[in-house]
């Protein structure tokens, strides 16, 4: 997020690869954040694939937004 908001894109990708790649392989929010650094940096096919793949609803977001458990 701070890469991001201080416009260093390229060092926030090689932050988010990382957790991506070992840890979490669909953490949403991590997803979202590298589509919208992807859409700084001009590669907007891929970034709305990203941010597209990072707001896909979740048994977890559902309950949440619904208050339902």
């Amino acid at each position: 997020m701070k890469s991001y908001e201080t416009k260093k894109y390229k060092k926030g990708l090689k932050a988010v690869d990382p957790i991506l790649k070992k840890k979490f392989l669909n953490h949403e929010e991590t997803l979202s954040m590298k589509g919208l650094t992807l859409n700084c940096m001009d590669r907007k096919a891929e970034a709305y694939e990203l941010v597209r793949q990072g707001l896909k609803p979740t048994k977890n977001v559902r309950t949440d937004n619904t208050g339902f458990r």
